[in-house]
């Protein structure tokens, strides 16, 4: 749930899994309440999108997902520019390609500490904890970044002021948080 400029203002989104065959699979679904959840109005959807976490950057919604269930997933960024009524095409974070695994997100919440926004994910296989890192300021959707843009940083860049910034599993992610 992502409370909008009120509290009474309010989104969600809702994942849909099912077998092959049994209707629609992998998709989330956009729900908005103008009275603080007594009542909920249908927005729209996005396929391959699961597991996501909605944010906000200045005006613009922004999902960060999964392309699948499952460890074989691509990372995936989708932009609204009119609070979840429509959706932009995926913009590949970071794509599993010829990996065996890749990464996955979570309905978890967000930080924003140092200025950056911190995303928990998970890494396929032996289903490793980390989490991946954005400056607030940073233009999310600039295609010149590419796939090795440090728009996004993983655990294996995560240097801010000469320290790692990583999470492992009971280990603490960044200094002085709890």
């Amino acid at each position: 749930i992502l409370a909008l400029e009120s509290a009474d203002h309010l989104l969600v989104s809702h994942d849909v899994f099912c077998n092959p065959g049994d209707g629609p699979n992998r998709i989330s679904r956009f729900f908005e309440s103008t009275d603080g959840g007594q009542n909920w109005t249908y927005l729209s959807y996005i396929d391959g999108c699961v597991w996501g976490t909605m944010f906000q950057q200045n005006d613009r919604l922004f999902m960060l997902a999964s392309s699948e269930e499952n460890s074989r997933a691509d990372l995936r960024l989708f932009v609204s520019d009119d609070c979840a009524r429509t959706w932009s095409d995926p913009i590949v974070i970071a794509a599993k390609g010829e990996q065996l695994y890749g990464y996955r997100t979570s309905t978890t919440p967000y930080v924003i500490y140092e200025n950056r926004f911190w995303f928990p994910l998970d890494r396929g296989g032996a289903w490793g904890i980390c989490t991946a890192s954005v400056p607030v300021d940073a233009d999310l959707t600039d295609p010149k970044n590419g796939e090795d843009r440090d728009v996004f940083i993983f655990p294996e860049k995560m240097k801010i002021n000469g320290k790692m910034q990583y999470a492992m599993a009971g280990v603490q992610a960044m200094p002085g948080m709890r």
